[in-house]
């Protein structure tokens, strides 16, 4: 009889090595270790039967990634999405070959990420944030969500804004927005003028423009979800 925790130990053995990849937002070179099936069925299974299914596949691929690289930030999640399905099960995705999506100088980019913003008194600082941090909110999200749409579209849209804002400053004084509960710092927000939020806004979307663009091969834009890690 074969014993099992010695094929268990030649099943390991069959996992490819990690792979050494260069981070997007800080260029140091990082290991991420390919998909095994537990974490390739969570990232197909996570939130499959929730409206609002996108929320829970983001926050276990966050898990996924910030588990091996603690300091990926939003702008690496997609490079490294990639890295991953690469990795783990191949390097086309349809008629996408992965391979022109990742060169390490294409994702080396102009990103700022941090940036300070002036609205009379107040000093908006802007960072590009931490996928740990999104994880956080993501949490709340998916607590605080009810049949109301109207309200979680507008719960939503404030946590969006607000991950990306690290600090606000009034006349010297500044206030960490990670100090604060998410309930505090949503309060908060819904207290600020709409002026002051604009400049913040053109961040994200010029972010988000960016990182379109960087996916698109062809015409064709590659989208990170539940569908990009099958087989």
């Amino acid at each position: 009889m074969v014993d099992l925790q010695s094929f268990l130990d030649k099943v390991a053995a069959l996992t490819p090595p990690a792979a050494s990849v260069k981070l997007p937002s800080s260029g140091k070179e990082v290991n991420i270790t390919p998909l095994n099936i537990i974490q390739q069925k969570k990232l197909l299974t996570e939130g499959v039967t929730d409206e609002y299914e996108l929320i829970g596949f983001t926050k276990t691929l966050n898990e996924i990634i910030t588990e091996a690289v603690p300091e990926a930030r939003l702008c690496d999640r997609a490079y490294l999405a990639i890295k991953l399905r690469n990795i783990s099960i191949d390097n086309y995705f349809g008629d996408v070959d992965l391979s022109e999506l990742t060169s390490d100088l294409k994702w080396v980019n102009g990103v700022e990420l941090i940036k300070d913003i002036k609205t009379g008194n107040l000093l908006i600082s802007i960072e590009m944030p931490y996928l740990k941090d999104e994880i956080v909110l993501l949490d709340y999200l998916k607590v605080n969500l009810t049949r109301d749409e109207e309200y979680n579209t507008r719960l939503i849209y404030s946590l969006e804004v607000l991950k990306y804002i690290k600090s606000l400053t009034i006349d010297g004084t500044v206030l960490v927005l990670g100090d604060l509960t998410v309930s505090d710092r949503l309060g908060l927000f819904d207290k600020l003028p709409i002026m002051c939020t604009k400049g913040v806004v053109s961040y994200i979307e010029e972010f988000k423009e960016n990182e379109l663009e960087l996916l698109t091969v062809d015409e064709h834009i590659l989208v990170i979800d539940r569908e990009f890690f099958s087989v």
